[in-house]
């Protein structure tokens, strides 16, 4: 006889002429029926114990506490992490200060704070004199680099203080002396321009205008049909749409003139 039996997860114990049945520990219900209970849920029925600067993640009949990032222990129970305890935490010229939960570094007195490091401002301002004259120093690790002012056609890096590369910006070829000449992709057939277009250089690249009578499609030029506006031709004649243009051949029983203004109409035989 199966009513009345436990849940295979409840313990039965005997009782004089019955027994009862006791749903585990992370579960609720009757005995008979038992089902897990969300610790983590704000409205749970068993809340968790987990420490508030842990995360609570249910689990069958449980729950697991892990602790959140930048902290340490065993999810009841967490401390911060001393990032700064590292000497790698932070790059060269720099103070790390421990934070709850994270950390920070700053520039030691005199340096400059620049992607991720330090360097001196004042050989910054020195190297400036190695840069380009359109170029403008900035300090980055730990030395500093060259870096072209508004729209330039060329880059210079320098690592090691005292030296530098420059390298020309796509659509740029280096010249012998130290100049970036345009590449021109249309006379050089670099460039691929669609059916029924023009290549017309820019200052580092290319564009491809579409003929008269042709408009962009996304990925090439297509006709366009001048004949589905009613009011390209005028009256008594015909329009006929031709590659790139139209025609507007006068009706039957019609003559084409142009009047005193050179202008065509079609009149009456």
């Amino acid at each position: 006889n199966t009513v009345g039996r436990c849940h295979p997860i409840a313990s039965c114990s005997n009782t004089a002429g019955s027994h009862n049945c006791i749903c585990p520990s992370g579960t609720e219900g009757t005995g008979i029926e038992c089902q897990d209970v969300d610790e983590c849920a704000d409205n749970s029925t068993k809340p968790h114990n987990c420490s508030r600067l842990a995360q609570c993640n249910n689990t069958d009949g449980s729950y697991l506490c892990l602790c959140q990032e930048g902290y340490q222990g065993d999810g009841f129970v967490c401390e911060d992490v001393d990032e700064c305890l590292s000497p790698s935490t932070c790059g060269r010229n720099l103070t790390c200060h421990n934070t709850p939960g994270g950390y920070n570094c700053t520039c030691i007195l005199g340096l400059a704070y620049e992607a991720g490091t330090c360097v001196s401002v004042e050989n910054c301002l020195n190297a400036s004199r190695a840069c380009h004259p359109h170029a403008a120093c900035h300090p980055t690790k730990g030395s500093f680099y060259c870096h072209c002012q508004g729209e330039g056609s060329y880059t210079c890096d320098c690592w090691d203080e005292g030296s530098y590369r420059c390298r020309c910006d796509l659509g740029f070829l280096a010249s012998n002396n130290s100049q970036c000449l345009d590449l021109d992709e249309c006379v050089l057939g670099l460039a691929r321009c669609p059916d029924s277009s023009d290549c017309q250089n820019t200052p580092g690249s290319f564009v491809c205008n579409c003929w008269d009578g042709y408009q962009g499609n996304g990925t090439g030029c297509q006709d366009i049909d001048e004949c589905l506006d009613n009011s390209t031709c005028l009256e008594n004649s015909t329009c006929v749409n031709t590659y790139g243009s139209f025609l507007c051949p006068c009706n039957v029983g019609f003559l084409s003139i142009n009047d005193r203004n050179h202008h065509s109409k079609c009149i009456i035989l």
